[in-house]
Formats: C-alpha cells, structure tokens, sequence
C-alpha cells in the first residue's frame, strides 16, 4: 500500500473535502468544511493559534461573500462558527 501524507494546508482539506463529496460521505465533507476556516485563521497567525473571533472575521472576510453569490443561503460568519460548533464538538 502506498500511503501519502496528510497535509496541513487549506488547500488539503479542500481535496479532502472533495473527495468525502464524490464517495457520498456526507458526513466527514460537512467536517472538512467547517475546518477550513479555522486551518486557514491559523494559517495567518504568527502564534498558529485561532479563536472564534478569528474563525468569525475569516469566514466574514472569505466565505460569507460566497456564499451571498453562489447560492441562497443567507448565514452569517457566526451562524456557521455556531454549526461549527454544533457538529464538531
């Protein structure tokens, strides 16, 4: 068996994310998405350290504006830093 590592970069989970997508796993995509905000807050911190606070103003920043464009889901950053929380913990 060949195995691969895993990464740590934002763009990893996107593929992960994907690939859960394609093979039906509801589940652990939901997962992966609601990860990428907190990997790519950390990913901008000197300490490597997030919060909800920076979940928020990353999601506020990148992902609330998609969302506003590509479908027609009105949730705010808080909104899915609270699903976050909801389904991960």
């Amino acid at each position: 068996m060949n195995w691969k590592p895993v990464g740590m970069r934002p763009s990893d989970y996107v593929v992960e994310m994907r690939a859960a997508m394609e093979h039906k796993l509801y589940i652990s995509a939901l997962n992966a998405a609601l990860i990428i905000p907190d990997v790519c807050a950390t990913a901008l911190e000197e300490n490597n350290r997030t919060n909800s606070k920076k979940y928020i103003a990353w999601a506020e920043c990148y992902l609330t504006p998609i969302l506003r464009e590509e479908s027609c889901l009105s949730m705010s950053a808080s909104d899915i830093y609270q699903l976050r929380n909801s389904v991960l913990h």
